[in-house]
């Protein structure tokens, strides 16, 4: 299984941990850690993933060089409870739509492609054939017009 980049487990749990560059220059030699509270790996995946855009929405601010490391922290607190939030209502709204957890996976591969796809050019990327099985269970020539390598 592929490791995810900034991500460690402690006591069972998740975290994110990541030197943040603007603000961790002389001040900061620590890295900030966040908990993902979550002790499912895949769950953490998104949320990491998450964590790593907002941490560089951060950086990219002209303002981020005037921010504590702890509200830094704070920020990233505020947005891992928020993406879980999130994440919960998702779930709820198909439960009750009736869809089951391989429907929803699916789905989110569909979306993740769908996504990757409408990328520049210079990005596209290619869909391999583990990746093509998961999200068309059947052979169908749907599948055809991605670009890939088995």
């Amino acid at each position: 299984m592929r490791t995810v980049q900034h991500v460690f487990r402690r006591g069972g749990v998740y975290w994110w941990r990541r030197r943040i560059a603007k603000i961790s220059s002389e001040r900061f030699r620590q890295p900030i850690a966040v908990s993902l509270k979550t002790r499912e790996l895949a769950t953490a995946r998104r949320l990491a993933a998450h964590l790593t855009l907002a941490s560089e929405q951060i950086i990219g601010q002209e303002a981020s060089n005037m921010l504590s490391k702890q509200q830094v922290k704070s920020l990233l607190t505020v947005a891992v409870s928020d993406h879980l939030h999130k994440l919960s209502r998702i779930a709820a709204m198909e439960l009750a739509d009736g869809f089951s957890a391989a429907d929803g996976r699916r789905l989110d591969l569909l979306t993740g492609w769908a996504l990757r796809l409408k990328a520049p050019a210079t990005m596209r990327p290619f869909l391999r054939a583990d990746s093509r099985k998961r999200i068309f269970p059947t052979s169908t020539k749907r599948s055809s017009h991605f670009v890939g390598r088995g």
